[in-house]
């Protein structure tokens, strides 16, 4: 079946090359979606702004945060409700942020969870740990990494969670009993270490991936989603321009008007994060909005080596793209023959 999740572009002006030849790699190989009954958890993305932290909502829509290649979503945690700024991180299995009690959190160290004031906050036991988390003193152990070893560590919690509504609400969600009266209890960890990337991600992680302890199967469960689902779709907008919106996230489904081109769908491989197999990769010359081309236009593609890995995380908090090793010199080809430069990190 199609991942339960989708990725969309919305309307935009025209982008660099490089840009839209990215957008159109990612679009071939990961645009995935599945049409579902609609519930209004649409939340619009916009650039961080660490001088103006406030929520602008308007019909219903929320505006978090983008930028450092990824996107943020604020949230409301505990009772009374404190807002915590969360990378979307579609291959999370938990959502992790740094508590009051974490002794190496970085910069990060500075906006703490004060679980201590929070009435519905509790330590799971070790009766009680997910997904065979050890236990050790006494807590359930979990930890991270990402293969630039960045890491984090921590121990699982639970308190309440709202992801906010629309209208001016939102401004006055803080320090009320929101997340209580009109969210669902969640499982998360409070870190207590964190390194590299996960030192410098606004305020935590929330995860999304098709785990049972991610945020998304816990809404579920929670019955406030039909289906556990949801689409990002993106805006491409320079990063410069900080009052634009960034794109929305829909939880549920996606909303088809933000669809502009043909849906395409990929497989989902096996296990609790959203893997693909990457059967090709297409750069489009002067770049395009569909993933479907034109028979006119040139295409140049990457076939990837009979016995590399060609399987590929879907991962909206990694901020790079990675492949086996043995895709460089065919990727590296096409991309010489597509531009007539060598390939670079560099813009």
């Amino acid at each position: 079946p199609p991942l339960p999740l989708s990725l969309c572009y919305n309307k935009s002006k025209p982008a660099t090359m490089a840009r839209i030849q990215t957008a159109v790699i990612l679009a071939a190989i990961l645009a995935v979606g599945q049409s579902a009954k609609l519930w209004s958890h649409r939340i619009r993305l916009s650039p961080p702004d660490e001088s103006n932290r406030r929520l602008k909502t308007s019909d219903g829509q929320a505006n978090p945060y983008s930028g450092f290649g990824m996107h943020f979503l604020q949230m409301y945690l505990g009772n009374p409700a404190q807002m915590r700024t969360l990378a979307v991180s579609t291959a999370g299995a938990f959502t992790a942020l740094p508590c009051e009690d974490c002794v190496d959190c970085g910069p990060r160290g500075k906006n703490l969870f004060n679980f201590t004031g929070s009435k519905g906050f509790t330590v799971s036991p070790c009766s009680d740990c997910s997904q065979g988390s050890p236990c050790f003193n006494d807590r359930c152990a979990v930890g991270a990494s990402t293969r630039d070893s960045s890491t984090w560590s921590g121990y699982e919690v639970s308190d309440y969670v709202f992801h906010g509504g629309g209208g001016d609400q939102m401004n006055s969600i803080v320090g009320t009993d929101a997340a209580e009266m009109f969210g669902f209890p969640l499982r998360f960890v409070c870190q207590t270490r964190t390194r590299g990337f996960f030192n410098n991600v606004m305020d935590g992680v929330l995860g999304l991936s098709p785990s049972p302890t991610s945020f998304l199967s816990q809404m579920h469960a929670a019955g406030k989603l039909e289906h556990p689902r949801f689409s990002l779709c993106f805006n491409d907008v320079e990063y410069s321009n900080r009052e634009a919106g960034t794109g929305v996230v829909t939880f549920g489904g996606f909303k088809q008007s933000f669809v502009e081109t043909e849906m395409v769908y990929a497989k989902k491989l096996e296990g609790d994060v959203y893997k693909v197999n990457i059967k090709k990769i297409h750069l489009r010359v002067g770049g395009g909005r569909s993933v479907r081309s034109d028979a006119q236009e040139k295409l140049f593609v990457v076939d990837p080596p009979v016995d590399a890995d060609s399987s590929a995380v879907v991962d909206s908090s990694t901020p790079f793209l990675t492949f086996d090793k043995r895709f460089e010199e065919p990727f590296r080809a096409a991309w010489r023959e597509a531009t007539g430069q060598e390939f670079t990190h560099a813009r």
